[in-house]
């Protein structure tokens, strides 16, 4: 049923979060699970995602940014918090006020975080060395080591290093095989040398989503699951592993006007597509501005009564035009399906050449979000 007063929502199946969540449990066997709720929870609302996967039993919940993680402190989560992005010099002392581990990938950041340590001896900073394995984007490098190892020596006594982390870049592609498991050797070459300098490190990381499905024996003792929870496989290589996960989103709008416009006709900005028969053509509240693809223009479909409906002409900042000519239940008020049911990101991400990640993290924040 339609929520009163909104012409555009989203459905979020709390059961099939669970269910996905659940599926990641077994796979951890006796690792601990950190749940990553970036990315306004990769769509699913932050706050409402971070509180189920808590209360569920995570672990520790992976997020981006000091603001993601002040945002879940103010919600009264007490669950232990990283984040996996930087953390500006000045937010340092505020993640420590707040029990939240930040991501140190850098000689410069040990630098300025030793700086702020000394200044305020009181504080506990705790921290995980991200370590570049391959991808070449945040982390350490093995030939850094020696500088490294010397560089933590010298950390005040109020710096806890609790965990070393990497992140795989295709462990979900079959192809890319060979250059995963250098990645994993790596990370087990990195672990070892930090492990031998002296230093006792707790938590230790590698799988997200890819490798946790993928690799049953990474060096670890926690998996970092993020897209999978949602109930999405990284990568359709992944599909032969048999994974029942189960999408949790749809997003939903209605019909606000309809009209018939006759054939040779031509449709939205830029008279951008001309009708080819005469056509009932239904106006949708939403667009680009929504999270919906403009690469959609006159190919994306949506889901009105259970059939297909495609869009015509160009997507709109705020509207899109659909055909319902063979639609004839359709009316003002009808429920549509955007995104969900048969309707996958994956779908439109292929139109729209892109991931699908980027098709579900892009839904603007400020649609209102309904957890059932």
């Amino acid at each position: 049923m339609k929520p009163l007063g909104l012409r555009t929502w989203i459905e979020i199946n709390a059961q099939a979060l669970l269910h996905n969540y659940k599926i990641f449990r077994r796979l951890a066997g006796q690792r601990k699970l950190l749940a990553v709720v970036k990315s306004n929870a990769y769509g699913h609302n932050l706050i409402e995602a971070s509180q189920l996967f808590a209360k569920a039993g995570a672990n520790y919940l992976g997020v981006d940014s000091i603001t993601e993680g002040l945002a879940l402190r103010r919600a009264k989560i007490s669950t232990p918090i990283l984040i996996l992005g930087y953390t500006l010099p000045e937010c340092l002392v505020l993640a420590s006020q707040k029990k939240i581990a930040i991501s140190i990938s850098s000689l410069e950041q040990i630098t300025v975080l030793k700086k702020e340590a000394l200044k305020y001896p009181k504080q506990k900073f705790v921290i995980h060395l991200k370590i570049d394995t391959g991808m070449h984007r945040q982390g350490f490098q093995l030939r850094e080591f020696s500088v490294l190892i010397r560089e933590l020596k010298k950390l005040p006594t109020n710096i806890k290093i609790e965990g070393v982390y990497s992140h795989l870049a295709g462990p979900a592609e079959k192809k890319l095989r060979t250059q995963t498991q250098k990645q994993i050797d790596l990370f087990r070459v990195a672990k070892n040398l930090l492990f031998e300098a002296g230093f006792n490190i707790s938590l230790h990381h590698l799988g997200a989503t890819g490798g946790t499905i993928a690799y049953s024996d990474l060096p670890t003792n926690m998996i970092r699951v993020g897209i999978g929870l949602y109930g999405y496989l990284p990568d359709q290589e992944l599909a032969d592993k048999k994974i029942n996960l189960k999408p949790a989103l749809t997003w939903k709008t209605i019909i606000s006007e309809i009209k018939t416009v006759p054939k040779g006709e031509a449709v939205s900005y830029s008279f951008t597509e001309k009708l080819k028969r005469d056509s009932a053509l239904a106006i949708l509240p939403i667009g680009y501005w929504h999270g919906y693809p403009r690469l959609l223009s006159s190919t994306g479909e949506v889901l009105i009564a259970g059939r297909r409906a495609k869009v015509i002409g160009r997507v709109c900042m705020d509207m899109i035009i659909v055909d319902i000519t063979d639609i004839p239940q359709a009316k003002v008020g009808t429920e549509v399906i955007l995104l969900g049911d048969k309707i996958t990101p994956e779908e439109l991400a292929k139109k729209t050449n892109t991931s699908h990640y980027e098709i579900i993290t892009r839904l603007n924040p400020l649609i209102k979000k309904f957890y059932q």
